[in-house]
């Protein structure tokens, strides 16, 4: 039996560190790679969507992968 996915307002700092830990154990990275499976579905805002994007942007994450879907 599959358990119902979990509804949940990500905080942008939590889905920060889940981009620069991709690919790691890390708790962030387990967030997003739940949401990608569909067991966490993420709930957003414009105001957070907008944020995200903003820190996402800056060159010091550039080096993290690319951001040209943000």
């Amino acid at each position: 039996m599959t358990a119902d996915p979990i509804w949940a307002v990500i905080d942008p700092n939590v889905l920060v560190a889940a981009y620069v830990t991709l690919g790691t154990d890390s708790t962030p990275a387990g967030i997003l790679r739940k949401a990608r499976e569909g067991r966490v579905i993420m709930i957003g805002c414009p105001a957070l969507q907008s944020e995200l994007r903003e820190v996402l942007l800056r060159p010091k994450f550039r080096q993290y992968g690319s951001t040209d879907s943000l």
